[in-house]
């Protein structure tokens, strides 16, 4: 079996879509309480969630060295 392409994550469509499940990589989508609530020593460098918040800033946040990220597009 042939191994698929490899694709950089700024090649993929991320936008999470309760109708269609064909558009890209999942994260899991959680609040910023429920991001807050991970106890620390689960937290790992490389943890991706997608963030949403009552006023409608949903973010793609990384855990790098300590502390979350927004990831943005180049």
């Amino acid at each position: 079996m042939t191994k698929p392409a490899i694709t950089t994550l700024s090649a993929l469509n991320i936008v999470p879509s309760s109708t269609s499940k064909n558009n890209g990589v999942y994260f899991p989508q959680i609040t910023l309480a429920q991001k807050n609530a991970i106890p620390a020593n689960l937290l790992r460098n490389g943890c991706v969630v997608y963030q949403t918040d009552d006023a409608g800033a949903n973010t793609l946040q990384l855990y790098a060295n300590g502390a979350w990220v927004t990831i943005t597009a180049a």
